[in-house]
């Protein structure tokens, strides 16, 4: 029980460490971008079973800030049961520089988007959007304008919740979503630790993607997995926060749960595709949860010291209060600690079942219930 105890320690300290460095880092003026020629884009969209919240993203993609002899765009619906792909296909129709992909039968997003790659314009940049968000106007233009760097392989924007104070359940999702990209991303990308690419809202160099084998076909997270391939193979991501896109998060608990049974499943699966330390932390995903739980129980048998759980859990409280602080919401605090409260218990359920699954090598069942039609 002493080496079980002195290994939790260990996790604690290292984990609790590298918060610290995130929180301070992501404090710090953002890292500046450098001025350049803005590259010709290839946006990607691939949907399924969207017909009723993909108006708002076709919307936004036709007031993109972007010149227009310099972008062309492929949708493509992946064998969508709904009026999905008709409606896709009637936007394309008549517009410049937009193609429609009708696939005949599922094959997943990331597969999807390898076959939409296919068929797309020759040009070095591929920008990813999901069906559920909305950038905003300069969007695009400011991820594109990270790439001007050469060694830069991939960039991910910031997904700014449009729906946090819905639920208890919305209001601990984004909780969640400005601490991972307003501290810990921001912080990775001051730092220079390749931060990865998360959904929608990314930018890839197409050679990049190409090196690293493109979209991971059947992953359950490809948005992590090709962003630590293509930072293993020498290429630097970047995250830039001032390039928004709303997203809408979860509001049941049911969207809730499988979300995160899902994600936390891709996180330990990508493992395999990341190179480094901090690869390997992102691969871990939510396994800090664990060690901290675990940390209480060995308190409660008195095997370990309280001080050392009740000294960890500033750390995140410190996240939390820093990233509430850069989304202009530190006024509702409260609400979105009561949240933490009473989720977070049902969030740890979930890291551990999906951690189950994953240590017996069986893949999450996936019924559509989140936002966002049921395209994995």
């Amino acid at each position: 029980m002493e080496t079980i105890a002195w290994t939790v320690i260990g996790l604690l300290l290292l984990l609790g460490f590298r918060r610290i460095v995130l929180i301070v880092a992501s404090l710090l003026p953002p890292r500046e971008t450098p001025a350049g020629e803005l590259p010709s884009v290839t946006v990607l969209v691939a949907a399924r079973n969207e017909m009723t919240r993909i108006g708002v993203l076709l919307e936004s993609l036709e007031r993109l800030n972007y010149p227009t002899a310099l972008v062309s765009a492929v949708l493509i619906d992946d064998a969508s049961a709904d009026g999905t792909g008709a409606l896709l296909e009637t936007w394309a129709a008549g517009r410049r520089g937009v193609m429609f992909l009708g696939l005949d039968r599922q094959v997943g997003k990331a597969e999807a988007l390898n076959r939409g790659l296919t068929g797309a314009p020759a040009g070095e940049i591929v920008a990813v959007y999901d069906a559920e968000h909305a950038p905003a106007s300069d969007s695009l233009q400011r991820l594109a304008a990270a790439s001007a760097d050469p060694t830069v392989g991939a960039v991910a924007g910031y997904l700014e919740p449009r729906n946090p104070d819905a639920t208890l359940v919305s209001r601990y999702a984004a909780l969640e979503t400005w601490v991972n990209q307003l501290v810990n991303n921001a912080g990775k990308d001051r730092l220079g630790w390749n931060p990865p690419t998360t959904g929608g809202n990314c930018l890839y160099r197409h050679s990049a993607l190409t090196q690293a084998g493109g979209f991971p076909k059947g992953s359950l997270s490809e948005d992590i997995e090709i962003s630590l391939a293509i930072a293993a193979r020498g290429w630097k991501t970047r995250f830039v926060a001032s390039a928004c896109a709303g997203s809408t998060l979860p509001e049941r608990v049911e969207e809730f749960w499988e979300q995160r049974v899902r994600w936390t499943c891709g996180l330990y699966a990508s493992r395999k595709r990341g190179a480094g330390f901090e690869s390997w932390l992102v691969a871990l995903g939510y396994v800090d949860r664990l060690a901290v739980s675990a940390a209480v129980v060995l308190a409660v048998l008195r095997e370990l010291s309280p001080v050392w759980p009740l000294a960890y859990f500033a750390c995140p409280l410190a996240a939390i209060i820093t990233a509430l602080h850069k989304a202009g919401r530190l006024s509702r605090a409260p609400e979105h600690l009561l949240a933490a409260m009473l989720i977070f218990p049902l969030d740890l359920a979930a890291t551990v079942w999906a951690t189950g699954l994953s240590l017996l090598r069986r893949r999450p069942n996936w019924r559509a219930a989140r936002l966002g039609g049921d395209h994995e």
